[in-house]
């Protein structure tokens, strides 16, 4: 069995540049990783302003992975060709994981 067997790739804006003639063009970061995909039924996380947010996925990265901690809320994940919004990047101790719905 293979502990990780799942690919994401992870999307999402960062700093963008002004050419010579002041047109703003962002930066997209993507980057792809090693995971655990888990379906999620029912459960939800409170959102900044107190609304509960159901979301779809747990996605679960190896210990040492790196990258993760850049991850804004709000980046997309591609999983299984269907685009999902990250939710949520809670500060466990010894896992490594994210919420999308």
């Amino acid at each position: 069995m293979v502990r990780y067997p799942h690919t994401v790739t992870i999307s999402y804006s960062t700093t963008g540049n002004k050419d010579a003639n002041g047109i703003w063009t962002p930066s997209v970061t993507t980057a792809t990783f090693l995971c655990r995909v888990e379906s999620n039924s029912g459960r939800v996380v409170i959102g900044k302003d107190g609304e509960r947010i159901e979301y779809a996925y747990n996605v679960y990265f190896p210990p040492d992975t790196s990258g993760l901690d850049a991850i804004p809320d709000g980046a997309k994940l591609t999983y299984d060709g269907k685009t999902y919004t990250v939710i949520e990047i809670p500060p466990f101790q010894r896992q490594k994981v994210l919420r999308c719905g």
